[in-house]
């Protein structure tokens, strides 16, 4: 099953300027910092103020632009073969994301939106 919006990515290209933008400017809170799984590239991982859904920045020099929108599911490995039936195609996953204690999948749809499927293990510091 797939569940909530878990979070959504953006890519920036300075990861600390986006940083004290956010949590200085627009409120947010650091949850944690990281490195990116599939690139290597610094992450960070913050909380909207009020709570909802998480945002996470990916350092990348370059334009600034929308990574992927990532989706909450119980099993990664169904979901994944559900959304590449219907003509998605994997990216990379699934794979195990120690610093979040997740199993993930990345998939693109065709017209280019990118979709991550995460299930988080009970005592994950992202949850």
């Amino acid at each position: 099953m797939i569940g909530p919006l878990d979070h959504i990515a953006l890519t920036v290209c300075d990861l600390d300027d986006a940083i004290r933008l956010f949590i200085g400017g627009l409120g947010f809170r650091l949850r944690r910092r990281g490195v990116h799984a599939v690139t290597g590239g610094r992450i960070a991982l913050l909380d909207a103020p009020g709570g909802g859904v998480k945002l996470e920045l990916i350092e990348q020099p370059g334009e600034s632009s929308l990574d992927h929108v990532a989706l909450r599911v119980d099993d990664v490995r169904e979901a994944a073969a559900r959304l590449e039936s219907d003509g998605l195609i994997p990216l990379s996953g699934p794979f195990y994301i120690e610093a979040a204690m997740a199993e993930s999948a990345l998939l693109r749809a065709r017209d280019g939106v990118c979709v991550q499927l995460i299930r988080y293990d009970p005592q994950s510091p992202d949850l």
